[in-house]
Formats: C-alpha cells, sequence, structure tokens
C-alpha cells in the first residue's frame, strides 16, 4: 500500500526541530523566535545544516540495514534526503495576518506539495514488504520502529499531553541507529540531561494550566465557535481539522485492512485541492483573528517566557554546560 509521504525520519527530525524555533514575523509582539530557551539552543542548532542532516541520516540508514538484517529481514537504505523546512523563503511573514490568508497555517499550501507524483521520493522498500505475508509485514514494521503504542484518549488533567514518551530502547532498529549516531550531538539523547528535559517540557504543560492562559483560551474557543468552528480548545485544534480535512481528501483513511500493500488512494481533483486549501486559510484566519481579538497568543507566550526564564536562572549552570559539550565549534 502507497502511503502518504510521511517520512521515516521523523525522529531525527522530531530531535532537530527540539532546538529551532519556528520563524516569524510578527512586529513588535512576541513570537517563538523571542523565546528565551530558543537562544539558548540556537547554537546547537547551527550545527544541523542540510549537510549535517543528510550526513546523519545516510550513517542512521545504513545501520538500520544492518540492524534489520540482524533481524532476519532485507532492508535497503533509503538514499531519499530529508528536508526539514523546505524552502525558507516560504515561511518568512508566517505569523502575520496577510500570511494566513494566503497559505492558511503552510499545510496544504507549500511549494512541497506541488512536487508531481511521479517526482515523488519513493520507498525502495515498498516493493520487498509488499511481497511479505500480513504476519511478516507486522513483524518487519516491528523491527523496524518497535512495538505501537496507542496514547490514551484523553490526557488526565487539562493541559497536560497524552502523548507516549519516546523511547530509543523501545523504538527498533530506528530508535537503536538514531541513538547511536545522534547521542554524541544531540544532548536530547544525553541521559545526563534527561532530567534537565523532563522538567524543561513540563513548563508547557504549566503554561497551558495557568489561570490567565486558561481564561484566554476560553475566549478563544467562544470566538472560533461563533465563526462556525465549535468544540475547539486550542489552535492546535483547529490545525488537526485540518489535518483530518486532508486524510478525507486524499482518501488516507480508506486504506484497506486486509493487507492489500498494491492499495493506491485515488488523486484528487483539482477542484478538491482547490477547496481543501481554502478551507484551511478560511480556518487559519479565523485563528488569528481570535487570537488577535482575546490575546490568547500573546497571553499564551507571556506565560511562557516567564517560565522560561525562572527555569534558565534555575539551571543556568547545567545549560550552560550542555551548551559546552554540543555546540558545534
Amino acid at each position: 500500500m502507497r502511503k502518504p509521504l510521511l517520512t521515516t525520519l521523523g525522529i531525527t527530525a522530531a530531535t532537530i526541530l527540539l532546538f529551532s524555533g519556528c520563524s516569524t514575523s510578527g512586529g513588535d509582539k512576541k513570537t517563538q523566535e523571542d523565546s528565551p530557551l530558543a537562544s539558548y539552543f540556537s547554537k546547537i542548532n547551527e550545527g544541523f545544516d542540510q549537510k549535517e542532516i543528510d550526513k546523519q541520516q545516510k550513517q542512521i540508514e545504513d545501520l538500520v540495514a544492518t540492524c534489520m538484517s540482524d533481524e532476519g529481514f532485507d532492508y535497503t537504505p533509503s538514499t531519499n534526503s530529508m528536508t526539514v523546512m523546505g524552502d525558507t523563503d516560504f515561511y518568512k511573514g508566517m505569523g502575520t495576518l496577510e500570511w494566513a490568508e494566503k497559505n492558511g497555517y503552510g499545510f496544504t499550501t507549500s511549494p512541497q506539495n506541488e512536487t508531481p507524483p511521479d517526482e515523488q521520493p519513493v520507498n525502495p522498500n515498498d516493493e520487498y514488504v509488499a511481497g511479505l505475508s500480513e504476519t511478516e509485514q507486522s513483524a518487519y514494521n516491528t523491527a523496524l520502529y518497535g512495538e505501537q503504542v496507542e496514547p490514551t484518549e484523553e490526557p488526565e488533567d487539562e493541559g497536560s499531553s497524552n502523548a507516549v514518551e519516546y523511547d530509543w530502547k523501545t523504538a527498533g532498529c530506528y530508535g537503536k541507529a538514531s541513538h547511536e549516531v545522534q547521542s554524541d550531538t544531540n544532548p536530547y539523547e544525553d541521559p545526563e540531561y534527561k532530567g534537565l528535559f523532563d522538567e524543561m517540557n513540563s513548563l508547557y504543560e504549566k503554561t497551558a494550566k495557568d489561570p490567565e492562559v486558561v481564561k484566554t483560551q476560553k475566549e478563544w474557543s467562544n470566538c472560533m465557535a461563533d465563526a462556525n468552528y465549535p468544540n475547539l480548545k486550542e489552535s492546535s485544534d483547529a490545525q488537526n481539522l485540518v489535518n483530518e480535512k486532508q486524510s478525507e481528501v486524499y482518501g488516507w483513511n480508506d486504506a484497506p485492512t486486509d493487507g492489500a500493500e498494491d492499495w493506491t488512494p485515488p488523486e484528487p481533483t483539482q477542484k478538491q485541492k482547490d477547496e481543501l486549501k481554502q478551507y484551511e486559510i478560511d480556518l487559519a484566519v479565523a485563528d488569528f483573528t481570535c487570537g488577535e481579538k482575546t490575546k490568547s497568543a500573546q497571553t499564551m507566550l507571556d506565560v511562557q517566557f516567564k517560565l522560561e526564564n525562572e527555569f534558565i536562572s534555575k539551571n543556568k549552570t547545567k545549560l550552560d554546560a550542555m551548551i559546552a559539550k554540543f555546540e558545534k565549534k
């Protein structure tokens, strides 16, 4: 089954993106670029240019091939390059009403989506996997990525995450290979700093629970309901609506469950694509407008930055040591 091009390099991308803020242009308003912690990690992130990313990915792919062979499977290393942000010029001005009116969230409107289907990267292992039985395919995926654990349906507390914590030791050959390649270049892979990152991650749960943030988020939710987008608690919920609509339009939810690996979803019509883009733009504009009206985004950043500064003051010695250890000279 040819699935949508969701690269298998997600582990690498996640650890790299952890240290890079999304570039926005919001005038005098705060943006994620202004994050106190982002300034700390910028020195580490400078070393992860496209050349370095490609180099690491080749090392990971070669190690995955060896690991999969040890597990009894064939695996051909992918030579597809992983582009983290794509055309950076496209994202200039992101975080403004003008950008939202033109590009929405940048999901379906990105220039990367204009790549013709016959030019899309192809997984060199598709044919091999298609020749395996359903049971063998399941074992193959487990060996490659580890056992998949579904997150709980709802977090226990409002503002808490229901995501399953990543552990490279249970993430199959990809987890093992990524850890081996990145452990010397990525502080997130260093056990010495696990406690630091755990505390850092908790800052954003604390931000979401702040009374003023909760108040403005509810106001944003009511504003979005008035704009005919009900039952949304935060901006990420609005973005998820676009993902759900995209899955519907592209037929990704209609994949057969009987192991028919040669199944390919039908290509949407140009009208469907245009309607999807307009849906994204309309939703993003409503999101931005309600955010401005309720000051929810700026309130969240105010609280987030306050907590980050407190975290830095408390952990400055450890943070400085981490930067000194992992900064690319």
